[in-house]
C-alpha cells in the first residue's frame, strides 16, 4: 500500500514546564479539507491526555464515514453533475432506485470522473443506512449492482467478521456485470470477481479499503 496513505503527525510540546496544551495536526490530506478542520477536530485534547491515535482516529471517522473517502476523490464526486442531480435528498427508498438503475462499476475514469456507482458510495457513507438495510442490499438476489454497493459499503464500514461472514459465500455469484476503464472502454466481469477484489486487494474503486 502506498505510503502517501499514512497519517503523519506534528506533535509540539511548549518549552514551559507547565503543563500546555498538546498541539496536534493530522497532516493526512485524504480526510481533512483544511488546516482549521484539523484543528477542529483534535481540540480538546492536552498533553495529559492518554490518547491512542490509531484508536482515536478511528473514532473520528466513524462519525463521518465520508473520511473514508479520499479528498480529491470526495471533491471530484462533489462537482460531478450525477451528484448534484441524483444524490440531494435521497431516503433508503431512493437510494434504492437510483442503485438499480446502475449499469456498472468503478471508482473514477478518464480526468478523475467519478461514477454513479462511486457518487452513490459516498451517499451511503453520509447517509450510515443500519445494518439491517446493508444486509438487505447484500442479500438481493434480482440486483446485482445493489449487491456490489451493499458488500461495496460492508467492506469499508463493516467489522472484519461481519465482512466474511456476508462476503465470502458471494464469491459464488457468476452473474455478468460491468466495470468501466475508460471514457468509452468497459470491461465485462462477474459479481464474485468484484467480491473477491475487495476481500484480497488494497483498493477498489479507487478508495483504500480498511484491513480487516
Amino acid at each position: 500500500m502506498a505510503n502517501s496513505t499514512a497519517p503523519r503527525f506534528v506533535v509540539s510540546y511548549s518549552a514551559n514546564p507547565q503543563p500546555q496544551p498538546l498541539v496536534v495536526k493530522l497532516k493526512w490530506s485524504n480526510i481533512y479539507e483544511s488546516e482549521s478542520e484539523t484543528e477542529e477536530q483534535f481540540s480538546g485534547l492536552t498533553a495529559e491526555t492518554p490518547v491512542d491515535w490509531a484508536v482515536e482516529l478511528r473514532r473520528r471517522i466513524a462519525a463521518n464515514l465520508q473520511w473514508l473517502v479520499e479528498k480529491t476523490v470526495r471533491s471530484s464526486i462533489y462537482r460531478s453533475s450525477y451528484w448534484r442531480e441524483r444524490c440531494f435528498g435521497l431516503t433508503v427508498e431512493t437510494l434504492v432506485g437510483r442503485t438499480v438503475e446502475l449499469d456498472h462499476v468503478s471508482g473514477t475514469y478518464g480526468r478523475s470522473r467519478p461514477t454513479p456507482f462511486l457518487c452513490l458510495a459516498l451517499k451511503m457513507l453520509q447517509m450510515q443506512p443500519d445494518r439491517e438495510t446493508v444486509v438487505g442490499f447484500i442479500s438481493n438476489e434480482e440486483h446485482r449492482y445493489l449487491r456490489a454497493l451493499g458488500a461495496f459499503y460492508l467492506r469499508l464500514t463493516g467489522a472484519g467478521a461481519d465482512v466474511r461472514r456476508y462476503l465470502e459465500p458471494l464469491s459464488n455469484d457468476h452473474r455478468e456485470i460491468r466495470e468501466r476503464i475508460s471514457d468509452e472502454e468497459f470491461m465485462l466481469t462477474d459479481v464474485g470477481y468484484f467480491i473477491d477484489e475487495l476481500l484480497t486487494q488494497d483498493s477498489c474503486c479507487d478508495i483504500v479499503l480498511p484491513r480487516i
